[in-house]
């Protein structure tokens, strides 16, 4: 005994193409979003990173500036009476 074989209707065919057609204009544009916006995330990271380690060098060079200056002002009197 034999099964018969069932048909696939040309009507459900016709209805998943234009869907997944949708789909994968979906996710190609969900991909491109998700691109540009952790390009610009990159961006504005690295930013704030550059803007933090200026005020950092910053802070240092006036730090060592302060130290060099208290240096020179201890030292300076010891020459005088030399």
């Amino acid at each position: 005994m034999m099964l018969p074989r069932r048909r696939r209707s040309p009507l459900t065919r016709a209805a998943f193409g234009p869907a997944a057609i949708a789909m994968a204009i979906g996710v190609v544009l969900s991909l491109a979003g998700a691109l540009a916006v952790a390009r610009w995330e990159q961006r504005v990271a690295n930013a704030e990173f550059e803007g933090v380690a200026e005020t950092q060098a910053i802070i240092l060079q006036n730090g060592m500036n302060e130290y060099i200056s208290r240096l020179v002002g201890v030292a300076y009197p010891v020459r005088i009476r030399q």
